[in-house]
């Protein structure tokens, strides 16, 4: 208790002479008019020093919040960018000096460590471009810049690599234009198989990060011209080579290789319904991700669940984060950063798919939900059919079976589920006549008499302003024509 209140008698003290200097001063200024006066007393010195030390001596907030701890890499940090309004946007973008290049034909090609005709160096730019774009939807606000430089730089090292992305890419021009996969797509699938063969003969390379992008390259090919099955065994191969290695953590300098192997397991994984291979419920974390502990807020799953599971509550508060995040950045104008793009969506996705409840437990309805609305936003459909059937057959029969209260919030949140689900992944003929009863019965119940007041409803759960807005305002005048025409 002394030493107390010798602390506070000092800290007393040091108060009363500042307002002491501050009350023997008439004015802020301090005048010398000879040379007895240039050096001032003691409480001056003290008022001086006060004012130019005001704001100074204290730690640098923003550097402790420019780091994130990377969730797929369990805690390793990534730096995110400075130039940032907020922990989340990113502004600017750089050329890509490839690309540069190859629109001017009187150009050399530079950067390639073999050589390549101009016009196949065209196609695959060509190819990247949509494969970036599919990657990072533009609703998404995602600056993929920095995504096209890594495939390029990647390219640009590994002439095996370069000739199967060429040959993929082949095969996928043709297979757009002609709707089908011909004898040509097969001889370059061939092709690019041989060149894959060579490379694991030998040990050093059979575990090269360019022997990877190759495997993957290939598997990704056959996921996106829907030969499902022989992705899937890519897939599996592209897992034994990376347990040999010693796991996909070995990837985590490859940042942009690391998340394209995630990104093919996953819809992998949504499209025929099995169990992702890179990542399982026991290694991954289940605690929130995105969101600090002012975020913690109630969620519509502790609402309406009796049992709420702590895992699905906290990937809700994830996902409700992530979202806000990029309508943030579409309103004012900005770009998410890649990694945390990558990083949000790989979390929000592994966990969903490793939890599972009963068909008839509400939580089922909401893990699904979710998956399909992280996944509208997973990969965007570019000039070829990209249906998650596996997915979109669980989350029919979850809504058709669903059973929410009959009270305002439960016939809100029936409104929400469906209409997520309708522009997700439900967006089927068939889908499209029970999902419009269902829907008219809930908007009449609601008494909503148009699209602005169903958006505030649909905007107090989880909803995505430039991805959704324009196919739900379509479903819901839709459903409100078939109200309509049965009155």
């Amino acid at each position: 208790m002394d030493t107390e209140a010798r602390q506070s008698t000092v800290k007393s003290q040091k108060l009363g002479r500042k307002r002491k200097a501050v009350q023997s001063l008439a004015s802020p200024f301090i005048v010398a008019t000879n040379q007895d006066t240039i050096k001032p007393d003691a409480t001056s010195r003290m008022l001086i020093r006060h004012h130019v030390m005001k704001g100074k001596n204290r730690k640098d907030v923003s550097s402790q919040r420019a780091t994130l701890r990377s969730w797929v890499n369990q805690g390793r940090e990534f730096p995110l960018p400075q130039q940032t309004a907020t922990k989340w946007l990113r502004g600017g973008c750089l050329a890509n000096p490839l690309r540069l290049q190859i629109n001017d034909p009187g150009l050399p090609i530079t950067g390639l460590k073999f050589n390549i005709e101009p016009c196949i160096v065209q196609v695959i730019h060509d190819f990247i471009s949509v494969m970036t774009r599919a990657m990072y939807p533009a609703q998404c606000c995602v600056n993929s810049v920095n995504e096209e430089n890594d495939w390029f730089e990647d390219l640009s090292n590994d002439a095996t690599y370069f000739q199967v992305v060429s040959h993929t890419a082949q095969i996928y021009f043709d297979t757009v234009k002609s709707r089908i996969y011909g004898l040509n797509a097969m001889r370059y699938m061939n092709r690019a198989m041989f060149l894959l063969r060579n490379k694991l003969v030998y040990g050093n390379e059979a575990i090269a990060n360019s022997t990877i992008f190759t495997i993957l390259t290939i598997a990704m090919a056959s996921e996106i011209f829907g030969d499902l099955e022989a992705a899937k065994k890519h897939l599996n191969g592209l897992y034994q080579v990376l347990h040999a290695r010693g796991g996909i953590g070995t990837l985590a300098n490859s940042r942009s290789l690391q998340f394209k192997c995630f990104r093919l397991d996953l819809r992998i994984s949504l499209k025929s319904g099995s169990i992702p291979l890179f990542l399982t419920r026991d290694n991954i974390s289940w605690n929130t991700y995105l969101a600090g502990p002012d975020k913690l807020s109630t969620t519509p799953i502790q609402t309406t669940c009796k049992m709420p599971d702590i895992r699905l509550v906290n990937v809700w508060i994830d996902l409700r984060e992530f979202v806000k995040a990029i309508n943030l950045a579409h309103q004012t104008g900005r770009n998410l950063s890649t990694e945390l793009f990558q990083e949000a969506l790989i979390s929000l996705q592994y966990r969903l798919q490793c939890l599972a409840y009963s068909i008839q437990d509400l939580q089922e309805n909401f893990r699904l939900s979710m998956l399909a609305l992280s996944t509208s936003m997973f990969l965007e459909k570019d000039g070829l059919e990209l249906r998650c059937t596996a997915l979109a057959k669980e989350l029919r029969t979850a809504l058709q079976l669903m059973e929410c209260d009959v009270n305002n919030y439960g016939l809100k949140l029936t409104l929400w589920l469906l209409v997520v689900g309708r522009v997700s992944v439900l967006d089927s003929p068939e889908d499209s006549c029970w999902l419009k009863a269902k829907l008219s019965t809930t908007i009449q119940a609601l008494g909503l008499a148009s699209w602005k007041e169903a958006r505030l409803v649909l905007k107090t759960f989880i909803w995505m302003d430039a991805m959704h807005d324009e196919p739900g305002k379509i479903i819901f005048d839709d459903a409100m024509c078939s109200k309509n025409n049965q009155i």
